[in-house]
């Protein structure tokens, strides 16, 4: 008999064990599954959102520096009615590779024509130059240092007198400015 009460209370508490297993344990299982991956989710969220921070003041500061450098560039535009600026700061440019400019002129008929409706245009501009062939060229070749653009197209170079070392360098160059 003591037998058959151990064993029915055995199988009574395997049962609940079952029972409580199927009823209680198994849906607070579940739940807690569903919570750890919300709580996954919300992590993988939090270091979307980390690194999107991070990205965004990354950018932020590439931004800065960008409009920094693009009003830079813009500054280097001139206006097309401060020739004479650009031909004082050549002239004082020049000089400090031992060259005398001779003569700074824009071709009169792009520097009048209507034809330049555009914000920034091209200012056709002869420059003249009396030196040695050395310094031309390391003159030429320093003009993007100036607060300006200026490019050269065309440089032709030749003695000012037969017995001289002196050299005259004509060259054709394109000044880049505002057209306002």
């Amino acid at each position: 008999m003591e037998k058959k009460i151990f064993i029915g209370l055995a199988a009574f508490l395997g049962a609940g064990l079952l029972l409580w297993s199927l009823l209680v344990d198994g849906p607070l299982d579940k739940e807690l599954k569903k919570i750890d991956a919300q709580l996954e989710e919300s992590t993988q969220k939090v270091q979307s959102a980390r690194h999107a921070k991070s990205n965004l003041n990354r950018m932020r500061s590439r931004y800065q520096a960008e409009k920094l450098n693009l009003a830079r560039q813009q500054d280097r535009f001139i206006n097309k009615d401060d020739l004479s600026t650009v031909a004082s700061e050549l002239k004082t440019f020049a000089g400090g590779f031992n060259l005398k400019l001779m003569d700074f002129a824009p071709v009169l008929d792009t520097y009048f024509s209507d034809m330049n409706t555009g914000r920034i245009i091209t200012l056709p501009i002869n420059v003249a130059l009396h030196g040695n062939y050395i310094n031309a060229g390391k003159f030429v070749e320093s003009w993007p240092k100036l607060p300006f653009y200026l490019i050269a197209d065309e440089i032709e170079i030749k003695r000012v007198e037969e017995n001289q070392n002196l050299l005259r360098a004509d060259i054709k160059a394109k000044l880049y400015a505002w057209n306002e």
